[in-house]
């Protein structure tokens, strides 16, 4: 068989490897120039398959998996694909972090002996409001036949399962299940709103018995979430407890936990050594407590003997700023506050874990 009935006979791999010259231009390229023409694969462009087709990424391809966020590039609804989109990862990103905060909580060995306390009733109703809310999304989808609805009740599933287990388990409301239930309920006022007033629907239209249960799924998730984070009560004694670890992420980030003990000094105009909280375990401040001390004592000297002065009285004067001692000062000052920043990053992230 010769060459032209090999080409004609449709296999790719027998035409030639220098793809779009004849023998006389491919006796004119030097050597460098078939780096830029070899076609390594050997394959024929008329059967689609080429260097570039392989190592190129389409972008209807990529399109295909995200949706557009925008219903259209006139209007300020969003795509309802989008949205499911965006549920899905939600619902895959949560049931993960639940996931690992539930394996935490049944095999992390207690560090305190733990007295079993009574369940109390916000206990018992969180738990009842949360079958409440799988059954009605349970019910949403078999109105709407949505998946996203469906994985959401799975997801839920799953935070019922670690409510309980952190009853007892934890001294706090675990991050996983708090950032979990105000996460669900932004989700859901975001539908809502769309579904209220756009006529973009992404789970029902603005009547009938959905749109009902959506309202319910808003309001009800927001409740739980309150329950979660301010009516949180353990069920065993948290004297022997350390105090850091009786603070909820939410808490620990807005410093709320030093409410009480401000409201106390507010009360008594004093403070006690004893009413303060303990520091935390990996948070030393002695090298630079000594070198702060070191650095106010000579700069109390020093104003002594210092002149007083309209500019100095208000903390501008130029020459006090630039004394050496007060460089070493505000250097010492800014490793202070790097010190804080970092251990308060770090334990937020142990919070988080």
């Amino acid at each position: 068989m010769d060459k032209n009935n090999s080409v004609s006979s449709g296999n790719p791999w027998s035409d030639h490897l220098i793809t779009g010259f004849n023998s006389f231009q491919l006796s004119l390229l030097n050597p460098y120039s078939l780096l830029h023409t070899f076609n390594y694969l050997s394959v024929k462009d008329d059967i689609g398959v080429g260097v570039d087709s392989l190592f190129s990424v389409n972008a209807n391809d990529l399109k295909s998996y995200i949706p557009d966020p925008l219903y259209s590039n006139h209007e300020n609804a969003v795509n309802p694909q989008f949205a499911y989109f965006v549920g899905y990862l939600l619902n895959g990103f949560f049931a993960i972090f639940m996931a690992k905060s539930f394996v935490k909580l049944l095999f992390t060995n207690q560090k305190h002996n733990r007295i079993q306390t009574a369940t109390p009733l916000t206990q018992t109703f969180k738990v009842f409001l949360i079958i409440i809310q799988i059954v009605v999304l349970i019910t949403l989808f078999l109105l709407t036949k949505l998946h996203v609805t469906a994985s959401l009740a799975a997801v839920t599933t799953l935070a019922l399962i670690l409510a309980m287990v952190e009853f007892r388990k934890s001294p706090i409301p675990v991050a996983s299940s708090l950032l979990f239930w105000i996460t669900n309920t932004f989700f859901i006022f975001g539908v809502f709103i769309q579904d209220t007033f756009s006529k973009h629907k992404i789970i029902t239209s603005s009547s009938g018995a959905e749109y009902i249960l959506e309202i319910f799924l808003l309001v009800n998730s927001l409740l739980i979430f309150i329950l979660e984070l301010a009516y949180y009560t353990p069920g065993f004694e948290t004297d022997n407890v350390p105090f850091m670890e009786k603070t909820n992420l939410f808490s620990y980030i807005t410093f709320y936990f030093l409410q009480p003990l401000i409201n106390h000094i507010y009360e008594t105009n004093d403070v006690k050594f004893e009413e303060l909280p303990e520091i935390l375990g990996d948070l030393s401040c002695d090298k630079s407590k000594a070198k702060v001390i070191k650095y106010w004592d000579e700069e109390k000297e020093l104003a002594k003997l210092r002149k007083p002065s309209f500019f100095g009285k208000y903390g501008i004067d130029s020459k006090v700023r630039e004394h050496p001692r007060n460089a070493k000062m505000r250097k010492v000052n800014r490793i202070c506050l790097l010190q804080f920043f970092w251990h308060f990053f770090h334990n937020f992230l142990a919070i988080l874990h």
